[in-house]
C-alpha cells in the first residue's frame, strides 16, 4: 500500500473540518431543545429538526471514526516507507 503526504493532509483536513462541525450540531441541538421549552416552535418541527440533528451527528461521527481509523493506518505506513527508504 503505497500512501502519498498529500493524501494525508487532505484527510486530516477533512477530520478537521468534522471535528469542527460536531459541536456547532451540538449547539444547534441545544438551541432547538430550548425553543421547544420556550413553545417558538411546534412539537413536530422540533422533533423533526432533532431527529435530523442527531442522525447527521451520528453519521459525522461515524465518518470521523472511519476516517480516523484508515489516517492512522496510512501515516503508519508512510512513517515505514519513509524509514525504509533511509536504510
Amino acid at each position: 500500500m503505497s500512501v502519498s503526504f498529500p493524501a494525508i493532509a487532505i484527510a486530516n483536513i477533512i477530520l478537521g473540518l468534522i471535528a469542527i462541525g460536531v459541536p456547532l450540531l451540538y449547539s444547534h441541538i441545544i438551541n432547538e431543545i430550548a425553543s421547544a421549552t420556550q413553545n417558538k416552535l411546534g412539537p413536530a418541527e422540533v422533533t423533526t429538526t432533532i431527529i435530523f440533528s442527531l442522525s447527521l451527528l451520528l453519521g459525522l461521527r461515524l465518518v470521523g471514526s472511519i476516517g480516523n481509523y484508515f489516517l492512522e493506518r496510512a501515516t503508519d505506513v508512510l512513517f515505514m516507507e519513509t524509514n525504509w527508504g533511509l536504510r
